[in-house]
């Protein structure tokens, strides 16, 4: 079949016509290239953008949230949207499975459990260059050791401020034993020096205001193996009486100490 032209009228070329910029770019935009993870499978990344303080809008390639790769036997599944991560560094974590480690506290062996592992990067938002280095009984002792040392330092500081009060000085005695039965570590002769102290502070006193004295100096006596001391003080403080919760805690204390002094 002939096609006829008027006069000076271009021929039509036949053929596909040829996508326009605009659409070349819509059809770069629907494409969907993958990122090969050892662990997570081919990783979908998708175009997102974002709007930058000068008003212009950037995009660019980033991992699909919404990636559901198989989940190995006891993993976890993962919130790609909870997580705060350098992507430039890290990719995101689309399950969570147990770890093993080794404590470098106590040597220990442990398992860095995946639910914990959830709770870390998206419920407290750790970063992923945070892991677990040591057992679960070791960070409880060390959190528990920070606890105590912020006790000290705030029992010194008020004593410091309040020289002359007894309870004060009772504070810093009773920190620095706990420090000491939690740690291994702290100044004896100090908490038995604020013992002392206390007790000085509270002469002329009834007798059962002293005798939490008589227990922190008992205690720092018994620490320092010096058992005869010790057993005295203990028995001391046993027979006074002792009101309230917190008395009935000594006094059990106490007690369990005369019970250890005593034996061979």
């Amino acid at each position: 079949m002939s096609h006829r032209h008027d006069a000076g009228e271009k021929p039509r070329r036949q053929g596909k016509r040829r996508p326009s910029s605009r659409q070349e770019a819509q059809a770069e935009r629907a494409r969907v290239d993958f990122y090969p993870h050892s662990v997570f499978g081919q990783i979908p990344m998708i175009e997102v953008s974002t709007v930058l303080a000068d008003g212009s809008v950037h995009a660019f390639r980033d991992y699909d949230p919404d990636y559901a790769p198989p989940l190995p036997k006891g993993a976890v599944r993962g919130s790609v949207r909870s997580q705060s991560f350098c992507r430039m560094c890290h990719v995101p974590r689309y399950f969570y499975v147990d770890l093993p480690g080794t404590c470098v506290q106590c040597g220990g062996a442990f398992v860095f459990r995946a639910a914990e592992q959830k709770h870390w990067y998206e419920s407290l938002k750790f970063h992923f260059d945070s892991v677990a280095v040591r057992c679960v009984d070791c960070r409880r002792k060390r959190r528990s050791e920070r606890s105590l040392q912020q006790e000290l330092s705030e029992a010194k500081a008020r004593a410091a401020k309040e020289p002359d009060s007894a309870a004060a000085q009772l504070a810093v005695a009773e920190a620095l034993v706990r420090y000491r039965q939690r740690t291994g570590q702290g100044r004896l002769d100090e908490a038995l020096a604020a013992a002392r102290k206390a007790r000085r502070l509270l002469k002329g006193h009834p007798a059962s205001d002293g005798a939490r004295a008589d227990f922190w100096e008992a205690s720092c006596q018994a620490l320092m193996g010096r058992s005869t001391l010790a057993r005295a003080l203990f028995q001391r403080f046993v027979e006074r009486s002792h009101a309230g919760k917190r008395g009935a805690t000594l006094l059990a204390e106490a007690r369990g100490w005369l019970a250890n002094l005593d034996r061979p």
